[in-house]
């Protein structure tokens, strides 16, 4: 039913709550799928042992370090189940957090799923804190868009996409570059599907200093491409005037090479937020370098 895909570089101290996580689901419906993305560290050792143990359907692979996108990329084109869950190195889930998906899955009428990409739940802290509290509903289906500023929720939500779909939607690959936003996908998935959201706090985000977020902006300036490419396409969305507003400031903070940008009527917002983006880009590299 569901492929659990894990990418990972030099985690192998805190893989072993992903791996806890899996074995004490309550739905053993599942595979975990691993990509290691060129770790140095015991990574491999360990999910060897866990293969031995055969608690838990295991495959792992390894690949040079080519970033998480790519891992992703990998993971999907090699994924067995029907439904794909990313759940990140540093990460932890609740015993019924499968289960719950399915069931979930399950109640949407099957001949409306076809318009539907996946179910999305709520995050909590480790201390039990969720992520901008509760939803007003015990589910809401709608596309991501229109459901998250009705909501007016910018935390992040988590949840599976159907395989099939991720298999026509891959992320971009550009040479030498190591780094792209997962919201490029999730926002072109969201143009065209929708998501069921439930009011659930079924992940567990654990705050380790050593995760993508921390290093955000020095990541954006080594992927220039990709990352201003997620910008441009962001002033497509129907999303408030101010966010709109901050995509076109950080694509002149990050874009080396300009992409072609819409003609209307984003242009004038671009270029309104031209001067303050290179006015961070300077910023930025005072501050990292």
């Amino acid at each position: 039913m569901f492929t659990i895909f894990t990418p990972t570089f030099n985690r192998a101290h805190t893989l072993g709550r992903v791996y806890a996580s899996l074995c004490a689901q309550t739905l053993q419906d599942f595979e975990w799928l691993v990509v290691d993305d060129g770790s140095t560290d015991n990574t491999a050792n360990l999910l060897e042992a866990w293969k031995q143990q055969g608690l838990i359907q295991l495959r792992y692979s390894v690949q040079a370090n080519g970033g998480k996108h790519r891992a992703f990329n990998r993971g999907v084109r090699e994924a067995a189940g029907e439904f794909f869950l990313t759940l990140d190195s540093d990460d932890s889930c609740d015993p019924d957090t499968l289960l719950a998906l399915n069931d979930t899955w399950k109640a949407i009428p099957a001949e409306l799923r076809d318009d539907f990409s996946g179910v999305s739940c709520l995050c909590r802290s480790e201390s039990g804190i969720v992520l901008e509290g509760a939803l007003p509903h015990s589910h809401i289906d709608g596309h991501p868009f229109a459901v998250l500023a009705e909501l007016g929720r910018t935390a992040e939500m988590w949840g599976f996409h159907r395989t099939e779909i991720l298999k026509s939607h891959p992320f971009p690959e550009f040479q030498g570059e190591r780094f792209c936003p997962e919201g490029l996908i999730w926002n072109r998935l969201a143009r065209r599907y929708q998501s069921r959201f439930i009011n659930r706090a079924l992940r567990v985000y654990h705050d380790t200093k050593d995760n993508l977020s921390s290093r955000a902006t020095f990541l954006r300036h080594q992927s220039p491409l990709g990352t201003s490419l997620y910008y441009a396409e962001m002033l497509l969305l129907p999303l408030p005037l101010i966010l709109r507003l901050r995509a076109a400031m950080n694509y002149w903070r990050f874009t080396r090479t300009r992409w072609p940008l819409p003609t209307h009527p984003p242009r004038a917002i671009l270029w309104a937020s031209a001067v303050l983006g290179r006015l961070l880009r300077i910023r930025d590299s005072l501050t990292t370098g």
